[in-house]
């Protein structure tokens, strides 16, 4: 009992001595840390993924510029399906799953590909309001767009996560 709790104090020690004079493992920059004015340039044909690419990127620090960039999201596609499913025979209010599909690459601005071809897949399940058919379809536009931020979220992650890294020349599949 004694010796376990004398091992736990001299780790507690070293930890505060070793903290305390500027020790740092390496590899554990916070992403938070890393530099991001970088100028990034998203081409996408479809205007609500573009905002929501741009929000994203600022949102981290990037720059969102329209041409000149360093690194470019180029948009591939993007596909959306909708199923309708209910769980009882006797519930009269279904439920919806929509799947979403983002398609990108990233480049550097000579065009070497970074990241990609690559994809995100997104799927949500809600209800659908018992209303008309118009505040249904908003329902399911708010889905989509929940699905478009997050997916542009993971793709903005993936390029922070390059950079923080620091081999920006190298290829992730």
């Amino acid at each position: 009992m004694k010796t376990l709790f004398t091992t736990k104090v001299s780790i507690l020690l070293v930890t505060i001595v070793l903290s305390g004079c500027g020790f740092q493992l390496r590899g554990t920059d916070s992403v938070a840390n890393l530099p991001r004015a970088f100028p990034v340039e998203v081409k996408s044909p479809y205007p609500r993924v573009n905002q929501q690419f741009e929000r994203e990127l600022i949102r981290q620090g990037f720059t969102v510029v329209r041409t000149g960039a360093e690194y470019v999201i180029r948009v591939q596609g993007e596909a959306a399906d909708e199923v309708d499913f209910v769980f009882d025979i006797d519930f009269d209010y279904p439920f919806e799953r929509v799947n979403y599909r983002l398609m990108y690459v990233i480049t550097d601005s000579g065009g070497e590909i970074l990241i990609g071809p690559d994809a995100v897949a997104q799927a949500t399940d809600f209800f659908l309001p018992s209303g008309t058919h118009l505040q249904q379809e908003v329902a399911k536009n708010s889905a989509l767009d929940q699905m478009r931020r997050r997916a542009t979220r993971q793709v903005v992650n993936r390029l922070v996560n390059q950079l923080s890294n620091g081999s920006a020349a190298q290829v992730i599949d």
